[in-house]
């Protein structure tokens, strides 16, 4: 299988589209496929058949910018990065799921305090859990989206692996997804 050599914002934009799309339908939103830390799922198990908004690369996303108190804790937190795709539930009101794109370039930051550990930290710092009450919102979920190649590549891939390895236990524990979107030729397919 060749893999498609598209850019990061390429792949983003192509992302977007699909769950603008499919917002709200399951089935369409089932053929984005999401390889999670213990198993296999999709974007559409977890949207499940809510709507939500799509944020994309700008600081819109984080409501917590406006209040002073809450504006320092959390941009220490997430460093004052924006995710490239946030999806806002439509039911909770609530940023539910964190979508990271990349096709060349490292995850940023160091390896204990990576922007996918500070997106982590923040969802769980702004959203609520559905644990007790399952299929009555999105999933939370923070979800990387890269090519095989990305993966592949050890010096791209290593805060990845590292952040899951340390934070599956604790993402289980609270109700998070943690998930990789392959982005390949197969995908374009769907």
């Amino acid at each position: 299988m060749s893999d498609v050599r598209w850019s990061e914002t390429k792949w983003q934009k192509w992302l977007v589209e699909k769950l603008q799309a499919s917002c709200g339908n399951r089935e369409l939103l089932s053929t984005i496929p999401v390889n999670l830390v213990t198993a296999e799922s999709s974007i559409g198990s977890l949207c499940g058949d809510f709507q939500y908004s799509i944020f994309e690369d700008n600081s819109d996303w984080n409501r917590q910018r406006k209040t002073s108190y809450s504006r320092q804790i959390l941009m220490d937190i997430s460093g004052g990065m924006t995710p490239d795709i946030v999806l806002r539930s439509g039911v909770s009101d609530e940023n539910r799921i964190y979508i990271e794109v990349k096709e060349q370039a490292s995850i940023n930051y160091g390896m204990y305090d990576s922007q996918m550990v500070r997106y982590f930290l923040h969802l769980l710092a702004t959203s609520k859990s559905t644990k007790s009450q399952p299929h009555t919102d999105l999933r939370r979920a923070v979800i990387l989206a890269a090519p095989d190649y990305w993966f592949e590549k050890n010096t791209s891939a290593k805060y990845w692996y590292d952040f899951c390895e340390r934070f599956a236990g604790l993402a289980d524990a609270f109700d998070v997804t943690l998930g990789e979107i392959r982005l390949n030729d197969q995908l374009l397919r769907i």
